[in-house]
């Protein structure tokens, strides 16, 4: 069963991951480039581009930059460019994108919430014949003393501070049982779901190895934490309940030996950097 669409799943979070999801690093961008080995860069398309974090980048180095979204509060969180021009529209029904007009298409942690059928069809009218697609995402990672607390907490601390995150985001008694079915295949590292030869010709993984690493004081991290769907899903279903986020700061304070909260660079989170880019996409039949 392919997903739904769930944009409406991240419009009461919207404030939180405009100000708190992370950027990814500069090397992830050059394997993407150094895959696909554009002719040119000329129109880039951001395909649930959430608040934009991924278009700014591509304004950089595109002419043109699309970026689209099936949530309106979303997309009136995002960044403001001059080469950038947003669109309210799901990802496999882009109406105000040409026929034959995109050279890169990027996806990035979002995937997962697509009919991927529907969308690799929408991919293969929208890009040129020597576009690409490029997607990707990033685990739940881990935790660990950030650059202002290193060799100062007990290797049993840091153990106890990923099991709590563990059991935070994944746990029958956390978020577990919230999240929407498309974030298994993230934790799968999307093993699978990448196009068959009827829609792209090439497709290859991104290397194994990168991470988006960042250090991050413990009220950072709780905001982060606050743009989780999962989260949101909770609260709306249990008003009643002492709030799960509450006790894990409780939980990470304690672990990670931080007085002040606001304290910048005590908490370090990793995570894993997965996907692949397809090229030669498949003339479409109408």
């Amino acid at each position: 069963m392919q997903p739904e669409n769930l944009g409406h799943l991240f419009e009461d979070q919207a404030k939180f991951y405009a100000q708190f999801r992370p950027s990814y690093p500069p090397e992830l961008y050059e394997a993407v480039y150094g895959l696909a080995k554009l002719p040119r860069r000329g129109t880039a398309l951001d395909v649930a581009t959430g608040s934009g974090q991924v278009a700014k980048v591509l304004a950089n180095d595109f002419e043109t930059v699309i970026g689209t979204d099936s949530s309106a509060g979303q997309l009136r969180e995002a960044v403001r460019h001059p080469k950038i021009t947003y669109q309210h529209v799901p990802a496999e029904d882009l109406q105000g994108v040409s026929d034959a007009s995109v050279d890169l298409a990027t996806v990035a942690e979002a995937f997962h919430w697509f009919d991927r059928e529907r969308f690799f069809q929408e991919m293969r009218r929208v890009l040129k014949s020597d576009g690409v697609l490029a997607i990707w995402g990033y685990d739940f990672g881990y935790l660990e003393p950030g650059s202002a607390a290193q060799g100062s907490i007990p290797d049993s601390d840091v153990a106890a501070a990923n099991a709590a995150f563990t059991e935070f985001h994944s746990g029958t008694e956390g978020l577990g049982p919230y999240w929407a079915p498309g974030r298994a295949l993230v934790e799968a590292w999307y093993a699978g779901l990448e196009p068959g030869s009827s829609h792209f010709k090439d497709v290859t993984w991104l290397p194994e190895g990168m991470a988006i690493r960042e250090d991050m004081s413990l009220d950072h991290l709780v905001g982060l934490l606050n743009s989780w769907s999962a989260l949101t899903t909770y609260r709306k279903q249990h008003p009643e309940k002492a709030d799960l986020l509450a006790a894990f700061k409780a939980t990470m304070a304690r672990c990670f030996s931080i007085e002040d909260a606001e304290a910048p660079n005590t908490i370090r989170m990793v995570r894993n950097i997965f996907g692949f880019v397809a090229k030669e996409p498949q003339p479409l039949v109408r």
